[in-house]
């Protein structure tokens, strides 16, 4: 409670504060009159306080949506650099056990971001809406494209014997996540 208190401190204008510490000195005094004045002048700045949080608010929002923004796109350059780490030890060692797991993990990634393509293309809308529609087409072409399963494919090619196809597949599917970025 004393966290809140120190918080309202902060936040609260002077103006605010000035207001409700004549509102607090006029209930003391029970004086009807500066009790009415100091009521209405805490209403009014009470309502300026409220504005101001509320825009505060919308522009905490909009930071956090444009964070988000940045992440997503942080995370395409990852996926093409680990798909493309994966195709460089295809390349030495198809055989290595750890490649299906570094591929499956990919895959459970890929799918992540292709969700949260979806939702930021939702939360942007309120801000730009040419944004909102590039997110939301990139999430459609990585459905469309079956990025996820195709992954799928090469995890499963990995776990067969020595396979020339996962290398075509994996490159294939590099090629496409570089598209993201």
């Amino acid at each position: 409670m004393a966290e809140l208190s120190e918080l309202m401190e902060m936040v609260m204008s002077p103006q605010l504060q000035e207001a409700l510490a004549a509102l607090q000195q006029a209930a003391k005094r029970q004086d009807p009159r500066q009790l009415a004045d100091a009521m209405r002048k805490f209403a009014e700045d009470h309502q300026s306080f409220e504005e101001h949080l509320d825009r505060t608010i919308a522009l905490l929002e909009k930071v956090q949506a444009e964070q988000r923004l940045h992440a997503a796109v942080k995370r395409m350059e990852d996926l093409e650099g680990r798909q493309a780490r994966i195709n460089e030890r295809m390349n030495f060692d198809i055989g290595d056990p750890r490649l299906p797991q570094h591929e499956r993990a990919l895959q459970r990634d890929t799918e992540a971001l292709q969700s949260e393509l979806s939702e930021l293309a939702d939360i942007m809308d309120e801000y730009s809406e040419k944004t909102a529609t590039s997110l939301l087409q990139q999430a459609e072409r990585m459905q469309k494209e079956e990025r996820a399963g195709r992954m799928q494919e090469i995890v499963q090619l990995l776990e067969a014997p020595a396979n020339s196809e996962a290398r075509q597949k994996g490159s294939e599917l590099q090629r496409d996540l570089s598209k993201l970025t």
